[in-house]
Formats: C-alpha cells, sequence, structure tokens
C-alpha cells in the first residue's frame, strides 16, 4: 500500500520489505531529456539505501529501501518513474529513549490498523529504529493519515491488549489473578493497569502486568 507524500512499501516477504521516508520536492514536475539521460548512466548494478525517482507528472520522491536496492529493482518497484538516483548515505544513530519509545508505538498502532501479522510489525520496529530519522517521518505522517494520536505517557493497557481476555471474559479473574467475580466482563478498550495483564503477541514490551506496574501487587499488600 502506498501513501503520499510520504510512502511505506510492503511485499509479501519481510526482508525484501521497502520502508520509504518523506516524500521531498526537489525539481518542477517534469524532468527534462538532458536530466534523464544522465540519471540513466547509473550503473545498473549498483545498490543504495535512498534514492530519488523522477517522474513526468509531479514532483521526484526520495525512498529509503531495506535493504538496499539496484536501479533496475526501485524501477521495478515504482514503474511509473521516469528515472532513479542514488543518493549518499545519511548517517545513520541510534535513536534516543523517547525517539524509541514513540517508534515502537507508531509501528504498533499502524501495525493494528493495517492489521500486520507479528513478524511484520518485529521486522518493521527493527527498520525503525536502525533509522529514526527516516522512520519517525514516515509514521509520524502515516499515524496522522489514520487519526492516531499516541498517549506516550501513558503507560496504561487495554483488555484488547492482553491475551487473558477470551471472548469478553476476563481469563485472569477465572484464575483469582486479580481481584474480580470469577465471571467477570471487563471494558475491553478503557486503558488501565492491572497486576493480571499478559502482553499479546507483537507487543515489544513483553512484561506482564506484575512487573510492569509493580506498585499494584505492594498497594494491594498494603490493604491487606
Amino acid at each position: 500500500m502506498w501513501f503520499d507524500p510520504v510512502q511505506l512499501t510492503k511485499t509479501a516477504e519481510p526482508q525484501s520489505a521497502t520502508l520509504a521516508t518523506s516524500a521531498t520536492p526537489t525539481r518542477s514536475p517534469t524532468v527534462n531529456d538532458e536530466r534523464v539521460a544522465r540519471i540513466a548512466e547509473v550503473a545498473i548494478g549498483e545498490a543504495s539505501h535512498r534514492w530519488l525517482l523522477h517522474f513526468a507528472d509531479r514532483e521526484s520522491l526520495e525512498v529509503c529501501c531495506n535493504p538496499d536496492a539496484t536501479h533496475a529493482e526501485i524501477l521495478k518497484r515504482h514503474p511509473d518513474a521516469l528515472a532513479a538516483e542514488p543518493l549518499p548515505e545519511r548517517i545513520r544513530r541510534t535513536p534516543t529513549e523517547a525517539e524509541a519509545t514513540e517508534l515502537r508505538a507508531l509501528v504498533q498502532a499502524i501495525g493494528a490498523a493495517e492489521k500486520w501479522p507479528v513478524d511484520e510489525i518485529e521486522w518493521s520496529t527493527d527498520g525503525a529504529l536502525a533509522d529514526p530519522d527516516g522512520a519517525l517521518i514516515c509514521y509520524r505522517a502515516l499515524a496522522v493519515e489514520y487519526g492516531i494520536i499516541l498517549p506516550l505517557d501513558d503507560d496504561r493497557c487495554t483488555c484488547n491488549q492482553c491475551v487473558k481476555l477470551v471472548g469478553r471474559r476476563c481469563l485472569a479473574a477465572w484464575r483469582a489473578e486479580i481481584v474480580a467475580n470469577r465471571d467477570y466482563e471487563p471494558i475491553r478498550d478503557i486503558p488501565r493497569r492491572c497486576e493480571g495483564y499478559m502482553p499479546v503477541a507483537g507487543d515489544p514490551d513483553r512484561r506482564p502486568g506484575n512487573e510492569r506496574w509493580p506498585g499494584l501487587t505492594e498497594k494491594e499488600g498494603d490493604h491487606e
């Protein structure tokens, strides 16, 4: 599925997926013959992480690929492009803790919106953390597209994010892992902190509730 001005290309196999960053206007909507001829001289076998695509009817578009793509491969993925030229590699860096938290949350939210399989969420997260500058541009734009707003300072989870929600019933309550009736049916989409919480597959934070929010069990002990 393609998004414009920001695009996210996915293929059937995760190892051949392409993460696109921003669409960067670099010229007029038409490409002159001399520039196309010069760009066409790019070695067919040269692989690059970043490419600048040129079109006849719209502005040029910068895309980033993971893994690197050759000239032939990038044009195959973008059949409407007249030409493509490799761009110098951007200096990559390690994301800050706040950026890593935001990227994990963005990938998780967008993956849920597009119904990505678990393995796709995992490798998309790895790719985003490997290139935080490009990934933040891409995934923030996709979040706007889907109307996703992340409460990054809110560590609560919903029951829909817990594997112990079976149908409408809470398996943690049935097992007496939390203080509730055994037939407890929670409101599933309300954010909360629960000592019986267990993350669903695809959640990068694999800690159960009693580890995420240790204060819950401590407070419970204080009341006993």
